[in-house]
């Protein structure tokens, strides 16, 4: 690969952490099975959990500033079990709710055009700050935009 390593990222918001790198993502999968609400304005939940971890700011993901679809995979630190494979929109927004906020998870993003090498964050603890209902509005808003 000729490209650098971190000009594919994730921006993303975990229990006290903000960082500045982006890639993107554009559906909302939950579970082990990967139950994908691609595109539509809903949100698959398994355990109804509160915890969740989203891009900074408008949550997008990006290459080189602009924002891209790509995959996202998000793993219990403990064990490595999926928990979560997601692709953000077009617009680069993405969620990974119904997290368990008492856990830490790993989280990268890959290239499925294999431009980049996968950038990830690893013991990132989910944030409450919002209510799964206001979850789901901002996915909804997000959606729209």
């Amino acid at each position: 690969m000729d490209n650098p390593a971190h000009a594919i990222g994730i921006a993303f918001i975990g229990a006290g952490v903000t960082t500045a790198h982006a890639v993107g993502l554009d559906f909302i999968g939950a579970g082990v099975s990967i139950a994908y609400a691609v595109g539509l304005d809903m949100i698959t939940r398994v355990t109804q959990q509160k915890g969740y971890i989203a891009g900074t700011v408008d949550g997008i993901v990006t290459i080189d500033g602009n924002p891209v679809k790509r995959e996202i995979i998000c793993l219990e630190t403990n064990g490595f079990m999926c928990v979560k494979r997601v692709y953000s929109q077009d617009n680069g927004h993405y969620l990974l709710d119904d997290l368990d906020p008492e856990r830490e998870y790993l989280f990268f993003a890959r290239d499925y055009k294999k431009e980049y090498e996968p950038v990830g964050y690893d013991h990132v603890e989910p944030v409450t700050k919002l209510s799964i209902k206001e979850q789901r509005e901002l996915w909804q808003k997000w959606q729209s935009d």
